[in-house]
């Protein structure tokens, strides 16, 4: 299992393929095989995962458990491999932090690839925070997934966003959730950016995706992004709420149509 060790913490990370890099960041809670789920691999591009601090087969530093720090692990993992240019993007989370990585270091860009963006020059909305402090309270006790499936939070929340319900009931049964759970505050707290004027600086290609009907990744802030960086593209894919099977296929159609186009393939 390749691991290597950059600020403080041991990071797990796969490569599959050879070609162009592409790193391509998981989401909050989740590792090197939400990606492998979701993504389908074009040829001729060397696929690069991380499961990140605090998650899958790494290890946290709570002092730097922030975009900044997530960011530089990347960079350092760039360095450890001797990638020079690549793509770099990321869902939810890993957006967050491949927009962080891009506004620092995108001289080593080919492309930036943000999908489902769950947070821009904020920390998460106030009913957002409530629902990871209920969940990080919880992961932190003994028995505290029953006491979580009593509560009237999540009772509530299987009404107004059945798929974030399930994905959140998914955590009490996985030990890097259970282990590590105070990412689940400190991270909705964090922002990736200060404000929004500096997303003028990004040159890069850039593509952003996103769908309705999903508080986590509110619709809003892709269409943000699209208007403050001037080189990107944006389009809104099925959610998967409405079909899981649409929003991968769509999902990987934009993604592999995006890379080709900056590879003149």
């Amino acid at each position: 299992m390749p691991k290597y060790e950059t600020n403080g913490v041991t990071l797990y990370y796969e490569i599959h393929g050879e070609g162009v890099p592409f790193i391509f960041l998981h989401g909050l809670g989740g590792d090197c095989n939400q990606i492998k789920k979701a993504y389908n691999q074009m040829e001729n591009i060397q696929l690069i995962l991380i499961d990140q601090r605090g998650h899958g087969q790494s290890t946290v530093k709570w002092d730097d458990m922030n975009f900044y720090a997530m960011a530089d692990d990347i960079i350092s993992l760039t360095q450890y491999l001797a990638i020079d240019k690549f793509f770099i993007g990321g869902i939810s989370m890993g957006a967050a932090v491949s927009l962080n990585f891009a506004l620092r270091y995108q001289n080593k860009l080919l492309g930036l690839i943000l999908i489902r963006a769950a947070w821009i020059d904020q920390p998460m909305n106030e009913e957002l925070l409530q629902w990871f402090t209920l969940l990080e309270e919880n992961l932190s006790k003994e028995d505290g997934k029953r006491e979580y499936q009593k509560s009237q939070e999540i009772k509530e929340m299987k009404k107004k966003a059945p798929k974030t319900a399930e994905s959140f009931l998914r955590f009490f049964d996985e030990k890097p959730s259970l282990h590590y759970h105070k990412k689940f505050v400190m991270l909705p707290n964090s922002k990736p950016i200060e404000d929004l004027t500096v997303l003028r600086t990004l040159q890069i290609p850039t593509l952003i995706l996103s769908n309705d009907l999903d508080p986590i990744h509110p619709i809003e802030y892709s269409k943000i992004l699209h208007k403050h960086i001037k080189n990107s593209q944006y389009y809104q894919i099925e959610s998967k709420v409405i079909s899981e099977e649409l929003h991968k296929e769509q999902f990987n159609k934009y993604v592999n149509e995006f890379i080709s186009e900056q590879l003149n393939l």
